[in-house]
């Protein structure tokens, strides 16, 4: 079994779970955090290669927490950044890429005591890649499902709001066709640190 398979096995279930614990609600909180991207593989489906420079990127969610271990929310999100053109070796063109997610989230929590709050949980979603190839003079837009896997910590700073660090893996997955495939779109691993601020707006304990 596939690791986007594991990750978008593990964000259905962890959905169909959360929609049976109704009576448990605790109540809605939003979310927003800014990325820095770890690491990432890019390729197209000729095999020329996207070496990334650097990348930035921000988020925000809206979530609901069914009791003291589950959450899910709906994730909105950017991530920026420059790629090496499939001919900037020539003419020394780089590329610029953008991608936009649209995610369905759920995190589990232990039930620890204190202010530090380890989780982990899956996602799955759509994600729109932009590439405008200056080595090429070309744009190119790709819609494909996405999914991802995350584990971090929140620190409680009042009642109601929380600081968290969190580290994502995310990646293009494949559908019934076959995998991926459009000209210089994203279709590797990304490694992604976040870091954000989560508010709670009410109805909890």
């Amino acid at each position: 079994m596939s690791i986007r398979t594991i990750i978008l096995a593990g964000a259905t279930g962890a959905a169909l779970v959360a929609g049976s614990m109704g009576a448990q609600a605790e109540g809605v909180y939003l979310g927003a955090g800014g990325a820095s991207l770890l690491a990432s593989q890019t390729t197209s489906p000729d095999q020329l290669e996207y070496n990334t420079r650097s990348a930035v990127g921000a988020y925000n969610a809206v979530g609901y927490r069914w009791d003291e271990t589950l959450s899910t929310e709906v994730e909105g999100g950017l991530r920026l950044r420059d790629v090496e053109g499939a001919a900037q070796a020539s003419n020394g063109r780089g590329a610029d890429q953008s991608t936009k997610v649209l995610m369905l989230n759920a995190r589990l929590s232990p039930p620890v005591r204190g202010p530090v709050k380890p989780y982990a949980g899956f996602g799955a979603g759509l994600a729109i890649v932009t590439t405008d190839d200056h080595s090429l003079r070309s744009e190119n837009d790709q819609m494909a499902a996405a999914g991802q896997a995350m584990a971090g910590f929140s620190f409680e700073v009042s009642e109601r709001t929380s600081l968290f660090a969190e580290y994502r893996y995310f990646t293009l997955l494949e559908d019934q066709a076959g995998p991926v495939a459009s000209d210089n779109a994203d279709r590797g691993e990304s490694h992604i640190g976040f870091v954000g601020l989560k508010v709670k707006l009410g109805g909890f304990k």
